[in-house]
Protein backbone atom coordinates (compact mmCIF):
# COMPACT_ATOMS: atom_id res chain seq x y z
CA UNK A 1 0.00 0.00 0.00
CA UNK A 2 1.12 3.06 -0.95
CA UNK A 3 0.47 6.90 1.00
CA UNK A 4 -1.55 8.08 -0.97
CA UNK A 5 -3.63 4.69 -0.88
CA UNK A 6 -4.03 5.35 2.38
CA UNK A 7 -5.01 8.62 2.74
CA UNK A 8 -7.38 7.83 0.37
CA UNK A 9 -8.71 4.66 2.72
CA UNK A 10 -8.74 7.77 5.15
CA UNK A 11 -11.38 9.76 3.31
CA UNK A 12 -13.38 7.00 2.62
CA UNK A 13 -13.72 5.98 6.35
CA UNK A 14 -14.29 9.40 7.07
CA UNK A 15 -17.09 9.74 4.13
CA UNK A 16 -18.87 6.50 5.21
CA UNK A 17 -18.81 8.06 8.94
CA UNK A 18 -20.39 10.79 7.73
CA UNK A 19 -17.79 13.44 9.10
CA UNK A 20 -19.03 16.89 8.93
CA UNK A 21 -17.79 18.89 6.63
CA UNK A 22 -13.68 20.88 7.35
CA UNK A 23 -13.81 24.16 6.96
CA UNK A 24 -9.47 23.50 5.99
CA UNK A 25 -10.50 21.19 3.00
CA UNK A 26 -13.94 22.83 2.01
CA UNK A 27 -15.41 19.84 0.26
CA UNK A 28 -16.88 16.92 2.08
CA UNK A 29 -14.83 14.02 2.64
CA UNK A 30 -16.41 11.75 -0.37
CA UNK A 31 -14.98 14.16 -2.89
CA UNK A 32 -11.84 14.92 -1.43
CA UNK A 33 -8.75 14.20 -3.39
CA UNK A 34 -5.24 12.19 -1.48
CA UNK A 35 -3.48 15.69 -2.65
CA UNK A 36 -5.54 17.70 -0.23
CA UNK A 37 -4.65 16.13 2.66
CA UNK A 38 -1.48 15.23 4.23
CA UNK A 39 -0.34 12.31 6.90
CA UNK A 40 1.85 13.43 10.00
CA UNK A 41 3.39 11.46 12.35
CA UNK A 42 4.42 13.22 15.88
CA UNK A 43 8.23 13.81 16.81
CA UNK A 44 8.60 11.76 19.84
CA UNK A 45 12.16 13.72 20.37
CA UNK A 46 10.50 17.47 20.37
CA UNK A 47 7.97 16.25 22.27
CA UNK A 48 9.95 15.64 25.01
CA UNK A 49 11.55 19.19 25.14
CA UNK A 50 8.34 21.24 25.00
CA UNK A 51 4.61 21.34 25.34
CA UNK A 52 4.05 21.64 21.33
CA UNK A 53 4.15 18.28 19.26
CA UNK A 54 6.28 18.87 16.26
CA UNK A 55 4.77 17.12 12.89
CA UNK A 56 6.51 15.56 10.32
CA UNK A 57 4.57 14.43 6.91
CA UNK A 58 4.87 10.36 6.81
CA UNK A 59 7.13 10.05 3.58
CA UNK A 60 9.65 12.67 4.83
CA UNK A 61 10.34 10.03 7.78
CA UNK A 62 12.66 8.46 6.16
CA UNK A 63 15.17 9.23 2.77
CA UNK A 64 13.58 6.69 0.16
CA UNK A 65 15.23 4.69 -2.45
CA UNK A 66 14.07 4.34 -6.18
CA UNK A 67 12.56 1.20 -5.05
CA UNK A 68 10.43 2.42 -2.65
CA UNK A 69 8.10 4.77 -4.59
CA UNK A 70 4.38 3.27 -5.72
CA UNK A 71 3.16 3.35 -9.13
CA UNK A 72 1.41 5.99 -7.91
CA UNK A 73 4.30 8.46 -7.27
CA UNK A 74 4.20 8.33 -3.98
CA UNK A 75 6.10 6.23 -1.32
CA UNK A 76 5.11 2.56 -0.15
CA UNK A 77 4.30 2.37 3.19
CA UNK A 78 6.74 -0.64 4.14
CA UNK A 79 9.83 1.67 3.17
CA UNK A 80 8.75 4.18 5.71
CA UNK A 81 9.87 4.26 9.33
CA UNK A 82 6.75 3.07 10.35
CA UNK A 83 6.41 0.93 14.11
CA UNK A 84 3.34 -0.38 15.70
CA UNK A 85 1.55 1.65 17.86
CA UNK A 86 2.26 4.72 15.73
CA UNK A 87 -0.24 7.55 15.96
CA UNK A 88 -0.71 8.94 12.42
CA UNK A 89 -2.49 12.52 12.08
CA UNK A 90 -4.40 13.89 8.88
CA UNK A 91 -3.92 17.39 7.68
CA UNK A 92 -3.35 20.17 5.66
CA UNK A 93 -0.23 20.46 3.03
CA UNK A 94 1.71 23.37 3.37
CA UNK A 95 2.76 25.18 7.10
CA UNK A 96 0.35 26.98 9.03
CA UNK A 97 -0.76 30.57 7.79
CA UNK A 98 -1.46 33.31 10.54
CA UNK A 99 -2.40 36.92 8.51
CA UNK A 100 -1.03 39.75 10.86
CA UNK A 101 -3.84 42.42 11.04
CA UNK A 102 -3.07 45.51 8.35
CA UNK A 103 -2.67 49.06 8.74
CA UNK A 104 -6.57 49.26 7.47
CA UNK A 105 -7.72 46.35 9.58
CA UNK A 106 -6.41 47.94 12.64
CA UNK A 107 -7.74 51.36 11.48
CA UNK A 108 -11.17 49.58 11.48
CA UNK A 109 -11.15 47.75 14.66
CA UNK A 110 -10.06 51.77 15.74
CA UNK A 111 -13.26 52.70 14.35
CA UNK A 112 -15.42 50.32 15.87
CA UNK A 113 -14.14 50.84 19.05
CA UNK A 114 -15.05 54.84 19.11
CA UNK A 115 -11.71 55.57 17.47
CA UNK A 116 -9.55 54.44 19.88
CA UNK A 117 -6.28 52.20 18.71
Amino acid sequence: MSVNQLKARILAVLAESHQPLDPELNVPFAEAQPDQVEIYVGNADAEQESDTLQYTRLQDTKQLSKSAWAKDQSPKLDALALQDGLPLYLGFPGEPKVQIPSLDDQMMDGEENGGNL
